[in-house]
């Protein structure tokens, strides 16, 4: 097409000046003088349109970006503008770039003249590049001869169009081609039409012309008050300010009516973005589709999870054999009427005789466990309350857990977790009967829990002092835990745990003197060091993810490079197998047994909706058990993995998967999202969730930061205590690289992570703010200074420090999001994200945070929280409903693609 403006289908120029005149009187804010002026005509132009609304209400239509911008400001023959147009999606690549001269050529009277470049594609996206322009020059432009439109202004409108048949164009038999436009200072209607030399037209719009509309700009927001209140606390002879430690009370009213406050100034943005509906339905059809867990066997019966698609909770099915009919056994949608109480556990007795599973109201860290009699269906009439971080280990007729003394009514949400007891309960019996197993008054802050091998001959009691130290290890056999338990491993120093027992020797999984991980065998009743026997070494190239038994063999889940590799070992320690995995990705839901003699698990990446294998021992491969249809293409998708220098040069892996054969020009928008903490690795896994973000054109990015288990331990610790700012370095570099390799700039990357990467983005935030457009932190650890007093926050001072120490508050406090917030930074468009049931990382981290950004920050992108309710841990994740999760990720994407000038695709 070779014409000024692009457009058009059919009809009259007086129709689309009477269009234009139909928009709403509230586009024409602008002031405009009667008489035109080139300079008035250029700055209207200028800018970025969409025709994203007359696409979702008129389907003949396609969503379109229109780019106009000022070059060469400073030349005196007329306005300069560069220009890019594109299909919304596909903004990286647009099918048109010209230059327009705007000149006046007489009374209220103007010229638009249009131009070709020679290499357009060096110039996408580059208008802010005035050095790249400079480059330039008129001369190097070719003219398009007969194109010009000829403007003239009435009323608030200029409007204008080609003469009738000298625009040349050869585009599907054209011979030429015609453009009427009308331009506002917010609104820009075109219509371009194609005519052969019988004067047919052969391409263009026939119903009308294109509405394009310059969105608003983000302006400074009203947000509700939030009283700052004096309140100072001297740590090591530094005083710190906290004026806003009122929002930590729960039930305080002024809390609850700022949260009601800000949700409504959330929910009035999102709105007025026009974004919402379209991404709800987009989410909807990418979760309807029929999800399966990997199918586990307990005595005649396979139990497993399915969802039809949009239920809101998976339902517990079962049945004989794999190829019978299977049954509903537990469904949680039936648990409360409003999805809010969720499934959270289930265990099995040995004998299969018992059910224990557990619930959660509202994604609460607190759960309820109840019995189910395998035998009859019935549920057991005792309920079981007040625990928390716990499994059922059944031994026999009844099984151990963990549990705390009733929180102070009114503090259920964040009053500290401590003092931990393990009692052992008897099927069919009152809690109130259960038998006190171990609990340890001298150390409150001791996090315990028991396990029980699959022959049950031993009990396995696991201390520990927080969630990045070790374990110590004790035993008893079966029939004698009553007498107490004897020490395997004394130390809190290394990671120990049993994965089941050989014989009378425990096999182990253990860091100790093997960062990657290695297996052991013990001897209970001779467990000092000289005595063990190494069975299956620590490979120096992978960490050691997963260890059990499948058809009294070993199978080894290794993770390299952030990617798994299967194996099958002899009870020796010799390796026999490798499974071919299909992809790039995870290998993870493994259900096996020691003599059954196939076994299950689920693969899945980001472009590989998690898949269940059948592994049969008799030497066939690996065969897919269920599959899951889901209405995307996810060939027209690829993830690389790319390796990048961190600030100390260190090499930092990074997941990067977008559509195939993108040109890397810069212009893509980025959505980065990492962890970095907790010896956690952040894995390629799939999210259906985001599938409209990679539909509107964006590039998903995971950076594998140290702190995690990536890399074993070394690499934990690397992140942690005084290292944590590696985290930060490691993040900043990554977006660095994803610039400098012209996968996007700044003005198209958002920032995300959650929990301890919502931590993450609130350290980032301060420290390099330049480089995001949007950032997403999500249930974050805001205040390290306070964080170890609030539920199970003490077991984080193992990863983080304590700011009670005086040698760690000095890092703590030199990084901690709360405290660092700057009023002379422009940060990115924020939205803040908790849930007013997350029991874990209190609500108050980015309560506080949000009402000190708020305050802080006066320029004109929007600082909002979105606060789910009852909903838990990781913005609402933890027991959330489908209908949830489509209700906050339309919210996320609306923000989001506001922010980073993304649509929705059609």
């Amino acid at each position: 097409m070779k014409y000024a403006f692009v457009f058009g289908r059919a009809g009259g120029f007086r129709r689309l000046f009477l269009l234009l005149l139909l928009v709403p009187a509230v586009m024409f804010a602008q002031k405009s003088s009667k008489k035109g002026s080139v300079e008035e005509l250029a700055a209207w132009m200028q800018g970025t349109y969409s025709s994203y609304a007359q696409s979702v209400s008129d389907t003949a239509y396609f969503n379109i970006t229109l780019s106009m911008h000022p070059i060469w400001q400073s030349r005196t023959d007329g306005k300069w503008l560069y220009v890019e147009q594109a299909v919304a999606a596909m903004q990286y690549r647009p099918y048109r770039q010209r230059v327009y001269q705007l000149l006046e050529k007489g009374k209220n009277t103007f010229e638009s003249r249009v131009y070709t470049l020679p290499n357009p594609e060096r110039f996408i996206g580059q208008w802010n590049n005035a050095g790249l322009f400079s480059q330039l020059t008129p001369d190097s432009l070719t003219l398009r001869d007969g194109c010009a439109i000829t403007l003239r202004k009435k009323g608030n409108a200029y409007t204008g169009q080609t003469n009738a048949t000298t625009c040349p164009s050869d585009l599907r038999g054209a011979a030429y081609a015609t453009s009427k436009v009308a331009l506002t200072a917010n609104t820009l209607n075109s219509w371009d039409q194609g005519f052969d030399n019988s004067g047919k037209q052969v391409w263009g719009a026939t119903k009308g012309p294109y509405l394009f509309v310059k969105p608003a700009p983000n302006s400074p927001l009203q947000y509700p008050a939030a009283k700052r209140l004096p309140q100072t606390d001297n740590y090591h002879g530094t005083n710190v300010n906290d004026p806003y430690r009122w929002m930590e009370e729960e039930n305080n009213p002024d809390v609850k009516k700022w949260v009601t406050a800000e949700n409504e100034l959330t929910n009035k943005y999102i709105a007025n973005t026009g974004f919402k509906p379209a991404l709800e339905n987009q989410l909807k059809q990418y979760f309807n589709y029929p999800k399966m867990s990997s199918p586990e066997k307990h005595g005649d019966y396979y139990y497993f999870y399915k969802n039809t698609g949009l239920q809101n909770h998976s339902v517990l099915y079962r049945q004989k054999g794999l190829d019978a009919t299977p049954e509903v056994f537990l469904d949680p949608n039936n648990f409360s009427p409003d999805g809010s109480v969720s499934l959270s556990m289930t265990a099995f007795s040995h004998d299969n005789r018992y059910m224990t599973y557990a619930t959660s109201v509202g994604g609460s860290d607190w759960r309820e466990f109840r019995i189910i009699d395998l035998q009859t269906g019935n549920t057991l009439p005792e309920k079981l309350e007040n625990i928390k971080f716990s499994g059922a280990d059944w031994l026999k007729d009844g099984f151990f857990y963990t549990r705390f003394e009733k929180p102070e009514e009114g503090k259920e949400l964040s009053s500290a977790n401590q003092s931990a007891r393990i009692y052992y309960h008897k099927a069919g019996t009152p809690q109130a009967d259960d038998v006190l197993v171990y609990e340890n008054n001298d150390n409150p802050k001791l996090r315990m829990g028991i396990s029980v091998t699959n022959d049950e001959d031993y009990v396995i009691l696991s201390l520990s002092e927080g969630s990045a130290s070790g374990n110590s290890l004790f035993y008893a056999l079966a029939g004698k835990w009553q007498n107490g338990f004897n020490p395997l491993i004394s130390s809190f120093e290394h990671n120990f745990s049993v994965v089941d027992n050989i014989a009378d020797k425990l096999l182990i999984e253990t860091n100790y003197k093997a960062p990657n991980y290695r297996l052991i065998l013990i001897d209970p009743s001779n467990p000092t060091e000289q005595n063990w026997t190494e069975l299956v070494p620590e490979k120096p190239d992978a960490v050691l993810d997963n260890a059990l038994f499948a058809n009294n063999k070993l199978l080894l889940a290794y993770m390299k490079d952030v990617s798994s590799r299967l194996y099958i070992y002899n009870l020796a320690g010799q390796p026999e197998t490798e499974i071919t995995l299909p992809a790039l990705g995870i290998a993870n839901g493994f259900s096996a047994d020691r003599d059954e003699p196939v076994f299950f698990y689920s693969f899945e990446s980001f472009m590989y909706p998690p898949t269940i294998f059948k592994y049969d021992f008799s030497g066939s491969a690996p065969a897919v058990f269920y599959k899951p249809e889901i209405p995307f293409n996810f060939d027209d998708y690829e993830t690389q993995q790319v390796f990048y220098p961190s600030k100390d040069g260190t090499l930092v892996p990074m997941f990067i998967t977008h559509r195939k054969k993108i040109p890397l020009n810069g212009q893509h928008p980025c959505l980065l999202y990492s962890y970095g903490g907790f010896n956690i690795s952040r894995i390629p896994e799939f999210k259906p969730e985001n599938l409209p973000f990679y539909a509107g054109g964006g590039i998903y990015t995971v950076a594998n930061l140290r702190g995690g288990a990536e890399y074993g331990e070394t690499w934990h610790k690397a992140g942690m205590l005084e290292k944590k700012q590696n985290v930060f370095d490691d993040y900043i570099a990554a977006a660095q690289y994803l610039i400098s390799h012209g996968y996007t700039r700044p003005e198209k990357l958002a920032a995300t992570g959650r929990s301890n990467g919502g931590l993450l983005i609130g350290a980032v935030m301060n420290q390099r703010p330049d480089l995001f457009a949007v950032a997403l932190p999500v249930v974050g650890v805001m205040d390290m200074l306070r964080f170890h007093k609030f539920t199970i926050g003490w077991a984080w001072v193992s990863e983080y420090g304590s700011a009670d120490n005086p040698q760690q508050f000095p890092f703590l406090y030199a990084y901690s999001p709360y405290h660092n917030i700057q009023p002379q930074l422009k940060y990115p468009a924020t939205l803040v994200m908790t849930a007013d049931r997350d029991d874990r990382v209190v609500p108050a981290h980015s309560y506080k945070y949000t009402a000190a950004l708020q305050h802080a920050y006066k320029g004109p992108n929007p600082m909002l929280i979105r606060i789910d309710t009852m909903s838990g841990h990781g913005g609402g994740g933890q027991g959330k409903t489908t209908t949830q999760f489509i209700q906050t990720y339309s919210d996320v994407w609306s923000f989001v693609f506001k922010n980073l000038g993304m649509y929705p695709a059609p």
